[in-house]
């Protein structure tokens, strides 16, 4: 009998912190025998809110700091597109539509040119 007991509590060290329930009392936490495991689940949710908060308040302050470089980019492209009679001021979208076909219309005057430039050029043959 002696032999079906010690295979049922073989896996238990009597040495263990485990074997004996513990009170939340002074004495049990700074026992030498049973280490400190840590705060308690309580604590430790509210450390996980405030890495939560403090996580999100970091990711908003980034995306402020995104949002207002891409503003300021955009102010910069609207100084340099050519003003609309009324002056008033661009969308987002309006902004990168208007610099899209912009810089489409130029390309396609400087495309025009050299075509022009090219036909002149054999037209045009030097007197010898």
């Amino acid at each position: 009998m002696q032999s079906d007991m010690d295979s049922v509590y073989s896996d238990i060290d009597s040495n263990s912190c485990d074997f004996f329930p513990h009170s939340d009392s002074e004495e049990s936490r700074s026992s030498p025998h049973c280490p400190v495991r840590g705060p308690e689940p309580e604590q430790q949710q509210q450390k996980k809110r405030r890495r939560g908060r403090n996580r999100r308040m970091k990711a908003n302050d980034r995306e402020r700091h995104r949002m207002h470089n891409l503003n300021d980019a955009l102010d910069e492209l609207r100084e340099v597109l050519p003003a609309f009679p009324d002056e008033t001021k661009l969308t987002k979208i309006e902004t990168l539509r208007f610099a899209h076909n912009y810089i489409w219309a130029l390309s396609e005057t400087i495309r025009i040119q050299q075509a022009e430039f090219f036909f002149v050029s054999l037209t045009v043959r030097p007197l010898l």
